[in-house]
């Protein structure tokens, strides 16, 4: 079977590529469609993460996690793709990946005051000046957590949020080792 990850943004694709590089996902880089992660929402016949899919040999099968942050972002397997694509998992970071950000330098209550009025990355913003949304700030942050630390981040996480999933939703648990 070989792995297909589908990121939503920069922080998203940045957080999941380094589980990958401190061993904390189930699957490495070598069981990954084309050894890497794709920043893209969706599927289309073609493109290229479909002539990967077809040029798998004896129909290998694909189980794909997209990585999103609203449980609205529809998805559907072209037809064609139906046959090598067994599995399919949303994985939604709600309200928005930069909440790790917050809980991690200790801002999570004083964001809980704020968070009508202002999402994550810019109430993150407001606190941190060199924040930059994109993939480097965060792949340089989560990069520099301890494996151990980067775990117990998204186990606190997820148990903050509570039971906010949407239907055929699932949190970084399930990739989690």
């Amino acid at each position: 079977m070989k792995y297909l990850i589908l990121t939503e943004g920069a922080a998203e694709e940045a957080l999941v590529e380094t589980l990958i590089d401190k061993g904390l996902t189930i699957f490495t880089w070598d069981d990954l469609l084309d050894q890497r992660t794709f920043p893209n929402r969706n599927i289309h016949p073609n493109d290229d993460i479909a002539d990967l899919i077809y040029s798998l040999k004896n129909n290998e099968e694909v189980c794909v996690y997209r990585i999103i942050d609203k449980d609205n972002a529809n998805f559907e397997i072209p037809n064609e793709l139906k046959d090598n694509i067994k599995h399919f998992y949303n994985i939604c970071t709600k309200p928005e990946i930069e909440i790790l950000f917050i809980i991690n330098d200790g801002y999570y209550e004083e964001y809980l005051k704020y968070k009508s009025k202002y999402n994550p990355s810019s109430f993150y913003k407001s606190k941190n000046k060199k924040y930059k949304k994109g993939k480097q700030f965060a792949l340089n942050y989560f990069s520099s957590l301890e494996s151990c630390l980067l775990k117990d981040l998204i186990l606190l996480y997820t148990q903050k949020r509570g039971k906010v999933h949407g239907q055929n939703e699932q949190s970084f648990l399930e990739i989690l080792k």
